[in-house]
């Protein structure tokens, strides 16, 4: 088991034009976590729950940011649905920031949960990424991969997510990088 905290520390150690760091997490919530100013812990009753909704103003995606501060506000209109999940507006715009250290491939969005196919023995993400990963040899771009992994995955209740630099949504996935920082 490895925490979202030390995702981050090892992201962040990372110098973006010497390690190109993909990230791919077929996990329940894997396309971030919410920053709330009081809250960081686990929920657990109505007047956390009402806290964390009164403050959360920015969703932060393990890609690397040591400071969050050019993704946020990137959520509004936030309110708590009666199985404990969120709903929100995302600004999609901030996905993608120059200071990312790391590319994110997550199974669903920040409120979703990761689908399971017990005869697979693991993810139906996983087996996207797996046959996309050989049909496609490494010459699909990072939005290209992202599109076929959904159209796969397409009726299972959770939405894959790209978040990351930029300059590496065009290249192809998993293949050396071509720019330099």
């Amino acid at each position: 088991m490895i925490s979202s905290m030390q995702i981050a520390s090892i992201a962040d150690s990372l110098e973006p034009s010497v390690v190109n760091f993909t990230l791919v997490l077929d996990s329940c919530h894997s396309g971030g976590m919410f920053l709330s100013p009081d809250s960081r812990s686990c929920i657990s009753d109505q007047s956390s729950i009402q806290t964390f909704v009164d403050n959360c103003q920015t969703i932060v995606p393990w890609i690397g940011l040591g400071d969050p501060s050019p993704i946020e506000q990137n959520v509004g209109s936030i309110e708590m649905l009666e199985s404990g999940f969120c709903k929100m507006t995302v600004d999609t715009s901030k996905d993608t920031v120059s200071q990312a250290k790391a590319t994110l491939f997550s199974a669903c969005d920040y409120a979703e949960e990761s689908g399971e196919n017990p005869s697979l023995g693991h993810g139906y993400f996983t087996k996207a990424i797996i046959d996309t990963v050989n049909a496609c040899n490494f010459e699909m771009s990072h939005p290209d991969f992202l599109a076929a992994v959904a159209t796969k995955i397409a009726g299972q209740n959770q939405t894959p997510q790209l978040r990351g630099r930029p300059v590496r949504m065009q290249e192809n996935f998993l293949a050396g990088w071509n720019y330099s920082i």
